[in-house]
């Protein structure tokens, strides 16, 4: 079964690929909110889901999708805005990205702007349910040096050895944590780089004359293995627009 999340419609989506030259729709499940990102542990989706309000007031929860059923089981209160998930390769944790994401509109989308986002992490059953009682909050502020008080977390990833890999998009900050124990055990800054040739103004003009010196982590993560435990891609969205593809390993400071 492929499931898909479908944030217009509030809802996710399946298809049946028992045979993948033939794909089937097999329906869809109402979320009651946003969906952001989701992964399946033996029968169940687990689906990150936005309630927001406004900006200042985010929410959000985690659907647990049987999908023999196409009804959602239970939802846990995540008491923020959900972005990325990801499963642990042994299936036995699930870790959510908070972003609680800034509202771009107020004050050309400076930081800070509370509340700030976190990491929150949960158990998942042997049958691939999470038991909501297990949830945890690991904090993730104090530790960039850009908006401190302020981190949001974007995309997350989990390696064999249950470390969770977090990127804070705006702070330009990577953060990784214990998932067994609920402890950040490193952090550091994802760096810049200086690019030529770049256009760097929004005004209809395509002039390939600017520079850029600022980078700041965007979509991109993957513990990839122990040897090069981070892969990562970096856009400036704040301060700088740019892309760029890291291999961490390199860094002393990143070696896990």
């Amino acid at each position: 079964m492929l499931v898909y999340t479908d944030s217009p419609g509030e809802r996710i989506g399946l298809i049946d690929i028992t045979d993948p030259k033939t794909p089937k729709p097999a329906g869809t499940v109402a979320l009651g909110g946003e969906p952001t990102s989701t992964v399946v542990a033996n029968g169940f989706a687990l689906v990150g889901v936005v309630t927001s309000k406004s900006k200042s007031e985010p929410s959000g929860h985690l659907a647990i999708v049987d999908l023999a059923t196409k009804a959602v089981k239970a939802t846990c209160d995540l008491a923020g805005q959900p972005d990325s998930l990801a499963k642990s390769p042994d299936g036995t944790f699930l870790a959510i990205a908070i972003e609680n994401e800034r509202d771009e509109e107020i004050n050309d989308g400076a930081l800070p702007q509370l509340p700030g986002g976190n990491l929150t992490s949960f158990a998942i059953r042997a049958d691939g349910s999470v038991d909501c009682a297990s949830k945890t909050v690991i904090d993730v502020t104090g530790l960039a040096e850009i908006a401190p008080t302020d981190p949001e977390p974007e995309f997350v990833d989990i390696n064999d050895k249950n470390q969770v890999v977090l990127t804070l998009q705006e702070n330009n900050h990577i953060v990784i944590a214990d998932l067994a124990t609920g402890k950040v055990v490193k952090h550091f800054p994802a760096g810049t780089v200086d690019l030529d040739g770049i256009d760097v103004k929004k005004d209809g003009v395509i002039d390939l004359s600017g520079k850029t010196g600022e980078g700041r982590p965007r979509a991109g993560r993957r513990a990839v293995d122990r040897r090069h435990p981070l892969l990562h891609r970096q856009r400036g969205r704040l301060e700088g627009r740019l892309a760029r593809l890291l291999d961490l390993q390199r860094r002393r400071d990143a070696r896990i």
